[in-house]
């Protein structure tokens, strides 16, 4: 699963998911495709915690915003700030193992609100 996390963190993914959310509101089409995304990453984020190796209380959209927060990491030119995500991601990938942990103030985020600042202007 790091593996998985560091090849997505350098890819940059969600940077444009951070970039485009709420900027036009989608069609039918692209809110069916972001729901079936939606559920092939769930089922990956249940496979993952499957393993033991994730807190118990870290949801597949607690993940997801944090990628999101890493993508919104930028110092200096693209080299530094690609290793500055990736050195991020390593305190986040420790945040989410479990043991010896502080628990997560408030609710989860939900999908409903996941899916509404694609439709608020």
């Amino acid at each position: 699963m790091t593996g998985f996390l560091r090849r997505i963190v350098a890819e940059n993914t969600h940077g444009l998911t951070a970039r485009l959310a709420g900027t036009f509101v989608p069609t039918a089409e692209q809110l069916a495709l972001a729901e079936e995304m939606q559920a092939l990453g769930l089922e990956l984020f249940e496979r993952a915690r499957a393993t033991g190796l994730l807190r118990d209380d870290v949801t597949y959209l607690d993940v997801e915003f944090l990628l999101e927060f890493l993508a919104g990491v930028k110092l200096g030119n693209a080299a530094r700030t690609a290793e500055l995500r990736q050195r991020h991601l390593a305190v986040v990938i420790d945040g989410l193992r479990p043991g010896g942990r502080t628990p997560l103030p408030g609710a989860p985020p939900t999908w409903a609100e996941q899916t509404e600042r694609w439709l608020s202007h």
